[in-house]
């Protein structure tokens, strides 16, 4: 992954805002510029366990929809 995109992650994860989080994370990941595996992992350095991760994927999925 193009550690640019990570850093973005990254730094929403550490700036954590739902809202604009989560958008930063899936917006990159719907540009394949990251994968959810990688999501997955920088939130779990802050806490966040990777069954909230895929719960919010599916409810932004569903927004989209």
């Amino acid at each position: 992954m193009n550690m640019n995109n990570t850093n973005k992650i990254v730094t929403a994860f550490n700036n954590f805002d739902k809202w604009v989080t989560y958008k930063i994370a899936f917006d990159l990941l719907d540009e394949r510029k990251t994968t959810l595996r990688e999501i997955i992992e920088i939130a779990k350095k802050v806490g966040i366990a990777p069954s909230v991760i895929k719960y919010r994927r599916r409810y932004f999925l569903q927004l989209k929809s």
